[in-house]
């Protein structure tokens, strides 16, 4: 860690006590008049560094939980699984007799050959993806840059001769597996077990100035993974052709390795020009392209491709501004498309996880809307027409997880509270939803479904994770978990305050030591994005905010507008202004939870957070100083014209059309203001939110005679550097917040109609004063005036007569 300091300026100890007083020049009190009891200060407790490093080593406590990858038509379930205290992974298969079974090692498939250095970080994961052929015959398991093919019926495996490649797609007939190669499309055969193996083919010759196959940097922004999609016959592919000559490149390096060359990056910033993508379609046998055509200048931005196994290759397209979106048909044979939905929003248009579902049969489709005021989800014919409304806005619909074999019921998951999240079926020709989770019992759970069988996860209320294999008979079958369990549980509270015409969630977590005689010092934790909740209804969510608590503070965290699963005018309501209401929010969340809670010292409240969240903490130590403490900012956005186009003008558009929302969040244009303490602890190599934001505010800093404390963060963090990170960042706090204090008088709960009382009266007698002083202000400055007057008039009237004749 270093340190940029600008100019200082402390009470000089010594002279104040030669002279008898102290900083704050309190006056001496009158001889016999009555002691104030003093408040009691308190030692830090010491912070628990067992849990702390069982935390790092389990990763959370989530090293050992099975994840779902595939459900096999046979009913089996895929999934993988590591060890406890090992991140590195192995693949399992639970039969639909409830046994589980290994299906590969990651030690098996990479044997004694070494692994270059550029897959370490990969291979220590393990096995983390795979694909299953339709048939489920075949697993795809891509490893540490190679590719492995197993046999799910003996598990034999072996190595396909890929070579270098990215993004590898196992075919739905399980015969070929697609990868990219320096931009281009290839394929390479499986073969038979026990037969040779192929050698890939290029499908693809792309120009020197264009890109195949690859997604161009802003589709992360609309959760698009891939750039290139198997037809469901296996015999052709659909690949997007990038064309980014006139975006900028921005320049990646590690200082730390200088001699390394750095990352050349195609990264359109908010403003500049972004990336021309369009379709190309392509056999497995090769040949020219056909080309896929739509209005590009209305919509410029590819969002989803989806090509179903019966109905046309769909495509969801969005506008630069992100305020309009199509649903387009492709013709495969001509490349030409035709509209089925379009949508418009006045702020900006999410797009769901899973937004569109082709009907089994390809008669129609299910698409997820926000048009009447929260997310809807609507079933509409193949040609374009709506034939009903499934789901409306007041069920809280948050994604569509799939549809039953034969298509009559919808799968989704759905909760009223934003807090929560259950699993749902509906009947698609109308009728009541019915709950597969138990809402009484909260929490939030997530789903997978296929060929009849549910696969639900969920992270309960009580604390700990469990996942269920619910099949058609309605038979449970718990996925094995090896996870360790966390070493204590949180005492954290959900709790609601309302203020500004809103309501809005927020989550209290105190020592277990707790001592309601005690005010703690707050520690406010912020969230990541916009588009993200922090406060959620299972308790292992919450387990750092418990170590921090047991460190000596009391942790808050609470989601306010321009977070998601309320309804539209709740989220959007940040259009155009990123900082003025997520700021205002959490200073209101802390107010009122500090008035109806005095065990909270408002008086010394942090901040910590990254991304968005650093980007919230930055600008409360630079402008809230009377709210805030000290702040700690990770990897923080200071700056909206350094995020990619499709991040920042979401939210934000451009900067010619909305100059003065660009200028108030900016964290620079503060700077001046900086009275609080700030750590920043930034990434040097994060290509999302780049370094140049951290140095941009420490030049506006320097600049304007500021210092704040910088640390950074390791390029490739491990266990050990994690936990020297998180006790960086907690001496910061104690040092600047101060420990628990046991105050002679403990401050009473109050509601916040009385505080607000109380403000007004204040702001009444404040405003009196300030009238008292004015109009002695407005007096002197009469008598000055009438002097002044009386000055000029003279020194007028002797010029007048000395110019006179």
């Amino acid at each position: 860690m270093f340190t940029v300091r600008g100019h200082v300026v402390r009470c000089a100890l010594l002279a104040a006590a030669l002279l008898g007083f102290g900083c704050r020049g309190e006056a001496k009190k009158p001889v016999g008049e009555a002691k104030v009891p003093a408040d009691e200060k308190l030692a830090w407790p010491a912070f628990n560094e067992p849990a702390l490093l069982a935390w790092a080593a389990t990763e959370g406590f989530e090293l050992g939980v099975p994840a779902p990858l595939a459900i096999a038509p046979d009913g089996a379930v895929v999934f993988r699984r590591s060890k406890p205290r090992d991140p590195s992974a192995d693949l399992y298969q639970l039969d639909p007799a409830g046994k589980a079974t290994v299906l590969a090692t990651a030690v098996a498939l990479l044997g004694t050959a070494p692994v270059a250095e550029t897959e370490r970080a990969r291979a220590a994961r393990g096995i983390d993806t795979i694909e299953l052929s339709a048939d489920a015959t075949r697993v795809l398991v891509p490893l540490a840059g190679r590719l492995f093919v197993i046999e799910r019926a003996t598990g034999a495996s072996r190595e396909l001769a890929a070579g270098a490649h990215r993004d590898p797609q196992l075919s739905p007939d399980g015969k070929r597996v697609a990868f990219v190669r320096d931009g281009d499309l290839w394929i390479v055969p499986i073969g038979e077990p026990g037969g040779p193996n192929a050698s890939p083919t290029r499908l693809t010759q792309h120009p020197p100035d264009r890109e195949y196959a690859t997604p161009e940097v802003v589709a992360r922004e609309f959760g698009r993974r891939y750039g290139y999609w198997w037809s469901p016959d296996s015999q052709s592919l659909v690949f997007q052709r990038t064309d980014a000559r006139a975006v900028d490149t921005l320049y990646l390096g590690d200082p730390r390795h200088p001699e390394q060359p750095p990352l050349a990056l195609k990264y359109p910033r908010s403003g500049k020009t972004n990336a021309t993508v369009d379709l190309g379609i392509v056999s497995v046998r090769g040949g020219a392209p056909r080309w896929v055509t739509w209005d590009l200048a209305r919509y410029p931005y590819l969002a989803r491709a989806i090509w179903p196994a019966k109905g046309p290759l769909t495509l969801i397209v969005v506008g630069r501004t992100q305020t309009v979106l199509a649903v387009l048909a492709v013709d495969p044979a001509t490349g030409s498309t035709r509209p089925l939905v379009t949508e418009a929003d006045p702020a900006w248009i999410n797009v769901a996880q899973d937004p569109l579902t082709w009907l089994p049969d390809g008669s129609g489709f299910l698409w997820m809307t926000e048009k009447d005021g929260a997310w809807g989800l609507e079933h509409y014919a193949a040609d374009g027409t709506l034939v009903r409304k499934i789901l409306t806005p007041d069920v809280g619909l948050r994604r569509v997880v799939g549809l039953s074999p034969d298509g009559h019921e919808v799968i989704v998951e759905a909760a009223n509270d934003a807090r929560e999240q259950h699993v749902w079926r509906v009947p698609l020709a109308g009728g009541a939803p019915v709950a597969l989770t138990a809402q009484a019992e909260g929490g939030v759970h997530h789903a997978r479904s296929g060929h009849g069988v549910l696969v639900v996860t969920s992270a309960k209320r009580s604390g700990g994770h469990v996942t269920t294999a619910v099949r058609a008979d309605g038979s449970r079958i718990e996925l094995p978990s090896v996870a360790e369990r966390p070493p204590f549980a949180p005492t954290t509270k959900l709790e609601s305050v309302a203020f500004d015409g809103h309501a809005q969630y927020a989550a209290i977590t105190r020592p277990r030591a707790f001592d309601a005689k005690v005010q703690y010092p707050v520690l406010l934790q912020l969230g990541a994005e916009p588009g993200s909740t922090v406060v959620l209804d299972a308790m292992d969510a919450y387990w750092m905010d418990q170590w921090y608590a047991d460190a000596g503070f009391i942790v808050v965290r609470s989601d306010g507008r321009g977070t998601p699963h309320r309804d539209r005018e709740y989220e959007r309501a940040i259009a155009g202004d990123v900082l003025t209401l997520p700021m205002n929010d959490q200073i209101g969340a802390i107010r009122r939870l500090g008035a109806r809670n005095p065990e909270l010292d408002r008086g010394r409240v942090g901040m910590i957070g990254s991304a968005f969240g650093g980007y919230l903490a930055t600008l409360g130590a630079l402008i809230h100083p009377d709210v805030f403490a000290a702040a700690v900012a990770v990897s923080p956005i200071t700056d909206w014209e350094l995020l990619d186009t499709a991040y920042s003008e979401r939210y934000m558009k451009t900067a010619a059309t909305n100059a003065a929302g660009y200028r108030r969040a900016n964290a620079a244009t503060y700077a001046e203001q900086l009275k609080r303490p700030l750590l920043i602890v930034s990434g040097v190599t994060d290509d999302r939110v780049h370094v140049a934001h951290t140095l941009a505010l420490l030049e506006a800093l320097s600049a304007a005679g500021k210092h704040v404390e910088v640390a950074t963060l390791p390029a490739m963090p491990d266990a050990t550097r994690e936990i020297a990170n998180i006790k960086l960042q907690l001496e910061f706090l104690r040092e600047h917040l101060g420990p628990p204090v046991r105050p002679a008088v403990m401050p009473a709960s109050r509601s916040y109609k009385a505080e607000e009382k109380e403000r007004r009266e204040r702001e009444r007698e404040h405003s009196g004063s300030d009238k008292d002083r004015g109009d002695k202000d407005r007096g002197d400055k009469d008598r000055g005036d009438k002097d002044r007057g009386d000055k000029d008039r003279g020194d007028n009237d002797r010029r007048d007569d000395k110019d006179r004749p």
